[in-house]
């Protein structure tokens, strides 16, 4: 794990440089969490991401912006883009 943000609902987000994604978690109860999905994947193409190493979420536009290390850039997603 390398990075680890909040949103305004209270979902976990936390990036993963191992397996090149950002997964994300609920909590279902008093410290029971549940996998949403994920956001990513292996990969150079618009959405996949190589070795994340940071993300933030913006409570104003529901965005998560996720810093892509081995690409030198920000990929940007929304909840709607989570991978079951």
């Amino acid at each position: 794990a390398q990075g680890v943000a909040l949103d305004t609902a209270g979902n976990v987000y936390l990036a993963d440089s191992y397996r090149h994604q950002v997964m994300v978690f609920e909590e279902l109860s008093n410290n029971t969490w549940s996998a949403l999905g994920i956001l990513g994947g292996k990969g150079a193409a618009p959405g996949q991401l190589l070795l994340p190493t940071g993300v933030m979420t913006d409570p104003a536009t529901s965005r998560i912006y996720v810093a892509a290390t081995m690409l030198n850039r920000i990929e940007v997603f929304t909840l709607g883009d989570l991978v079951q």
